[in-house]
């Protein structure tokens, strides 16, 4: 939210390069401080997400049941297909996006779509299995 908060307001970054020259503004400290802030932001929630996702989605089936274990292989399965088909949306659709309309949107379009995928995932809290840290 913060990466793309700093491409919408025009005083957090720099001004575009002028087209017939080879040199161009560079960011103050404010606009390099904001998107430092955002970078590290984006690689802490990151680590965070990344670490424990496959834990927590395999918590949610049986080791013990047959069927929850098939579950589980076809969840893992799918996983990873999603993220993969994310992870090529965001090399074409979103790098033609940024091109062609901005910067603003393609990092809009993120942002909205992990506030929804947000909300998806907290509708699904009383559904979800805890299971007690051992060891």
């Amino acid at each position: 939210i913060v990466l793309t908060i700093s491409t919408v307001i025009p005083s957090l970054r720099p001004p575009p390069c002028p087209k017939n020259s080879t040199t161009c503004i560079p960011a103050n400290g404010t606009q390099l401080g904001i998107l430092d802030l955002a970078l590290y932001l984006t690689a802490l929630g990151t680590g965070g997400l990344k670490s424990s996702v496959s834990g927590f989605g395999s918590d949610q089936f049986a080791e013990g049941d047959n069927n929850e274990r098939a579950m589980m292989t076809a969840f893992f399965n799918w996983f990873y297909f999603i993220v993969s088909i994310g992870s090529l949306l965001a090399v074409t659709v979103l790098v033609y996006i940024e091109d062609n309309l901005g910067r603003q949107w393609g990092y809009g379009i993120c942002a909205c779509a992990i506030m929804v995928f947000l909300g998806v995932f907290l509708l699904g809290t009383k559904r979800y299995r805890f299971k007690k840290l051992a060891g």
